[in-house]
């Protein structure tokens, strides 16, 4: 039998660090890509959500930068 891959969807051969650092990986760039978002469309844009990410973009950068500092020191431990 074959085995099975991450891009297979087994995440029980993920290393154990990795897999508790993951959500604060997706978070930080998550919170980047809103950031990105609110800043290259958000100022010209009528949409709500768009000029909230803009309003929002220093905190987003904040707590981007913090999450992936935070997923980056528990992975490496």
């Amino acid at each position: 039998m074959a085995k099975a891959t991450l891009a297979g969807g087994d995440w029980h051969n993920m290393d154990d660090k990795l897999r508790a650092a993951l959500p604060l990986l997706v978070l930080g760039c998550g919170c980047y890509g809103g950031a990105a978002l609110g800043w290259t469309a958000g100022a010209a844009a009528s949409s709500a959500v768009l000029l909230w990410l803009f309003s929002m973009y220093p905190l987003l950068i904040l707590v981007g930068a913090g999450c992936l500092a935070a997923g980056w020191i528990r992975w490496k431990q």
